[in-house]
């Protein structure tokens, strides 16, 4: 396979919805036919034991509630995608989600939960303890889960959060094409007037976002400490990027 192919399905393969449901469906099958073909039952899981109506009730509600898990997340995003395009793009918009590894694994745990109750379901009379037990916790996980994902999109689709994402993987294309530049000293502002002789700048490290407040006294602390001039090079509700220079000694 040529450089660019390989390129173009890894690509294909970071950007897709479908590849967390399908190995999750691969490791649920894996879960209860496994135990199933070679006789192992590690028993009920400790709160989780029912009688036989129990056990039906609770795959029936679990099949249910995956279910709508995973229909109103598709829904809900393609509903966050067209309201969110009227300020952004909605390649830009469709790129975001689709690459985001948190949504991934939240499809993939619902997918998971489904079908590993489907299969205990159709199987209640020979499935093992373990398996049906494992299935109704699956159903509490898939509610926190869900609920995270509510709070987590909401976060995601501000225009701010896109921006950012789509900045730091504009960045990492950078350091990976050009990794002597990348990595390079950043050059010391232009709009510094004074006289003052520079021993260091210190480069911003963290994760891109706009400064809210500087602590100005542990600054000044640290300046008479060292009997020396610390300057902020950025203002309070500037926007620093990783790598630019964030303070002046």
């Amino acid at each position: 396979m040529t450089w660019g192919r390989w390129y173009a399905a890894k690509s294909y393969v970071m950007s897709t919805l479908w590849l967390s449901p399908l190995i999750a469906f691969v490791l649920a099958q894996l879960t209860y036919r496994l135990p199933h073909r070679l006789g192992i039952d590690f028993g009920a899981i400790p709160g989780f034991i029912y009688t036989e109506q129990g056990k039906i009730s609770a795959l029936e509600i679990n099949i249910t509630m995956n279910l709508t898990f995973i229909v109103f997340t598709f829904g809900s995003m393609l509903v966050a995608i067209q309201i969110a395009s009227a300020q952004l793009s909605p390649r830009i918009i469709a790129t975001v989600l689709l690459r985001n590894n948190v949504i991934r694994i939240i499809l993939g745990l619902f997918a998971y939960g489904l079908v590993v109750a489907l299969g205990a379901r159709n199987r209640t009379e020979t499935i093992a303890n373990f398996v049906i037990s494992l299935a109704a916790l699956w159903g509490l996980v898939s509610v926190v889960a869900f609920l995270f994902l509510i709070d987590y999109a909401a976060r995601l689709l501000r225009p701010l959060s896109i921006v950012r994402r789509m900045a730091e993987q504009g960045l990492k294309v950078f350091a990976d094409v050009y990794p002597e530049v990348a990595g390079s000293q950043p050059d010391l502002p232009h709009w510094r007037a004074d006289a003052l002789p520079v021993g260091r700048i210190v480069a911003y490290t963290g994760r891109s976002g706009v400064i809210l407040a500087v602590n100005i006294r542990a600054l000044v602390a640290a300046a008479a400490r060292f009997d020396g001039v610390v300057e902020l090079v950025p203002q309070v509700g500037d926007f620093v990027a990783t790598g630019r220079p964030l303070l002046v000694v």
